[in-house]
């Protein structure tokens, strides 16, 4: 809104610089170096907002983008989970006129998600899933390019630590370089609330999404591989050709009965249809 307002300022100062004749005259004139915000308003508008925070059912709906350039349609939802996934233009449809307005709730074509244990001095491990399935007091805070997600409790047994989520896609102004990046950001922090010391793991898991609308178990096989290089792992996820295993030679045919003999030795008679 404070951009809104200085951006309408500035709009008003140009409008009434259109009395300056245009012939011969340099852009530097046709925009007057006063234009007639005040100091108190300047320093209005250099103030920081106040940060506003989604809770329960107002989280339901939301999904903001958080895909790289080029990347696809990727959003972070009211949990902190990826949404949307629209990659490779089969995952989704976002409807055709006023149906792309609806409200709803973003779709979850892939599983993905992460989870959180914590083990005490004493041995006792507790786990939660960092979702709306794992906390029942979790609050978002949307500021484009950059969603905060903080994971709180009221009622369920959760881990005695807080954790904040960062979801962002690099955004640098000024850098078309360094914001260019396909890449999406999950930044988690830990903290320990409690008075006595802890471990903490957090884990994460991706379905393999390749070829999701036309792979069949028969010909096609999923795979996932770790690639490190310069002290960076990632995972790779491919799809390659199944062939079915071929018999190692020649099929043996094994005889286990005929009626070649003339009698019936080894069967057993019955009824009287036999002569």
């Amino acid at each position: 809104m404070r951009r809104f307002a200085l951006l309408t300022l500035c709009l008003a100062a140009t409008l009434s610089a259109q009395e300056i004749p245009v012939q011969n005259v340099s852009p530097a004139q046709l925009v007057p170096a006063d234009k007639g915000v005040s100091k108190a308003q300047v320093v209005e508008l250099r103030q920081r907002g106040r940060q506003r925070a989604y809770r329960n059912d107002a989280r339901t709906t939301i999904g903001m983008p958080c895909g790289g350039i080029c990347a696809g349609q990727l959003y972070v939802l009211g949990d902190g989970t990826l949404g949307c996934w629209a990659l490779d233009g089969n995952t989704y449809f976002g409807g055709v006129g006023h149906t792309s307005y609806d409200t709803y709730r973003p779709a979850r074509p892939i599983a993905q998600g992460f989870a959180i244990a914590v083990r005490a001095v004493d041995g006792a491990v507790t786990r939660a899933t960092l979702d709306d399935a794992g906390y029942d007091a979790i609050e978002f805070v949307g500021e484009y390019p950059r969603a905060l997600v903080r994971y709180r409790t009221k009622d369920k047994t959760v881990p005695r630590v807080d954790v904040d989520l960062e979801v962002f896609s690099p955004f640098v102004p000024l850098s078309a370089r360094d914001s260019a990046w396909p890449a999406t950001v999950l930044r988690f922090s830990v903290k320990n609330t409690s008075d006595v010391l802890a471990e903490v793991a957090l884990g994460g898991w991706l379905e393999n999404h390749v070829f999701a609308d036309q792979r069949s178990p028969l010909t096609t096989r999923r795979r996932n591989r770790a690639v490190g290089d310069n002290g960076v792992t990632t995972v790779l996820m491919d799809a390659v050709e199944r062939r079915p295993p071929l018999p190692a030679g020649p099929a043996v045919t094994r005889v286990l009965a005929d009626f070649e003999s003339g009698t019936y030795r080894g069967w057993t008679v019955a009824g009287e249809a036999f002569g």
